[in-house]
């Protein structure tokens, strides 16, 4: 075989491996229009009514609200935050700290309070000022606007939310009893005990509260078992009803006012919702109408729909209405936050937000940074002027050793990557063919 075939040998793999890198290393997007890999997803850190954190980088975070989004940055691990009005409230080590979203999240928080075991805080807003509902070692606290904390619930408690509309906090507890209670703030009297069904017992409970009713749900059960309480028609239903169990009950009666869902006793006594709940996981967010929007993930994509609660005219069953989401949405959910505009679901690829007073959902595309434009633009021109060198170089390849023209830079221009693919993997094969042709010729 003669040098100047091998160099040219070594050259046509050589460009053909510059392409595949230049189009793989600079910003993992492929030069066809029709294949897009999507950014890397966000890393959900908590919210609240202020609006949802998400982690998009080492030290970068994003805080998303119905209103807009911007950008923050934190050099600590923010985790299970909360974010109310102006502030954002965490916990590190039982030290509950509170921080200026306009100011250094690096610098040290305000100490609000201490409390033992402390791994769970939300806000309830008040007249008076912000009081604090912190879940501890066996109690959940109430923390005043002053910075007093008092025992609020005694118990193992799973989760807490606050429910300013009604001066009250959703504890959903452990032990001594698995119950979901709502708990007045002043006084601390169960005002409403629902028994937790096996089905949503679980250390990723979530309690979301509305104007009418409040849904308990497990990010990690299917939302099928999440339950829908609304205290003031006594009602507890699961979000899908089975008609061949026991009815629920409300007994305002008894001490304290018990509400049984609908389903059946288990053989340890406690309550099941009964059958198949279903293989779909949601997540759940309020309307400012009073309704929840509900998006329902499966296998097949996600589903959205207004969950309707039940008026005091009809208090059987709940109405879900499909919305059709709009075309070109990614079906990517990494933040979910809600507040009086309206909602908001969002991802590194895209947003959708349903705004307050409006039943139809707007889809937002990201649009690419500066550096993201300019090192997609670098990536064309490599990967073409590459292809071009490729192309002559493939030509007096196979015009050297008398064999077929098999360019790949053709290829790549109107086939697509896969055809690189194909040549760079079945290079082993089709390669010494080519050179024992050479040497023939």
């Amino acid at each position: 075989m003669k040098p100047h075939r091998l160099l040219l040998a070594g050259l046509l793999l050589a460009t053909a491996g510059c392409k595949a890198g230049s189009i793989q290393a600079l910003d993992g997007e492929w030069p066809i229009p029709v294949v897009r890999v999507d950014p890397a997803p966000w890393r959900p850190c908590g919210g609240g009514a202020g609006g949802a954190l998400v982690r998009t980088g080492p030290g970068e975070y994003r805080l998303i609200t119905p209103s807009g989004e911007r950008p923050l940055r934190c050099q600590a691990d923010l985790a299970d935050v909360r974010v109310a009005g102006p502030w954002l409230y965490r916990i590190d080590r039982g030290v509950v700290l509170r921080h200026p979203l306009d100011g250094d999240l690096d610098a040290p928080g305000e100490v609000l309070a201490r409390i033992e075991g402390a791994r769970e805080v939300d806000v309830a807003p008040g007249a008076d000022g912000d009081a604090l509902l912190v879940v501890g070692e066996g109690a959940v606290y109430v923390v005043d606007p002053r910075g007093a904390a008092r025992a609020l619930w005694e118990g193992d408690a799973l989760t807490v939310a606050a429910d300013p509309r009604r001066a009250g906090a959703w504890v959903v507890g452990r032990a001594p009893l698995p119950v979901i209670d709502l708990v007045d703030l002043a006084t601390g009297e169960v005002r409403l005990r629902v028994p937790l069904p096996l089905e949503l017992e679980s250390p990723s409970l979530s309690v979301v509260v509305g104007p009418r009713a409040a849904i308990v749900h497990a990010h990690d059960r299917p939302i099928a078992s999440a339950l829908l309480v609304a205290p003031d028609l006594g009602l507890a239903l699961p979000l899908r009803a089975r008609a061949d169990v026991a009815a629920g009950a409300f007994e305002p009666g008894a001490t304290p006012p018990l509400c049984t869902p609908p389903g059946e006793v288990a053989e340890d006594g406690r309550l099941s919702l009964g059958g198949d709940v279903g293989d779909t996981f949601g997540r759940v967010a309020p309307l400012p109408d009073g309704s929840f929007l509900l998006a329902e993930a499966s296998f097949g994509g996600v589903q959205l729909g207004r969950l309707r609660p039940p008026g005091a005219a009809d208090a059987s069953a709940l109405q879900l209405d499909t919305w059709f989401a709009p075309e070109g949405w990614s079906r990517r959910i990494e933040a979910l936050a809600w507040s009086a505009d309206g909602v908001v679901l969002a991802s590194s690829v895209d947003s959708l937000r349903a705004s307050a007073g409006s039943a139809s959902l707007e889809c937002t595309r990201r649009s690419r940074t500066l550096r993201e434009g300019l090192l997609r633009a670098t990536n064309y021109a490599l990967a073409t002027g590459v292809a071009l060198v490729e192309l002559p170089t493939a030509i007096a390849f196979n015009t050297l050793l008398s064999v077929p023209l098999v360019p790949l830079g053709p290829g790549m221009l109107l086939l697509g990557e896969p055809t690189l693919a194909l040549g760079m993997t079945t290079a082993p094969l089709w390669l010494p063919t080519w050179l024992a042709l050479g040497r023939t010729f």
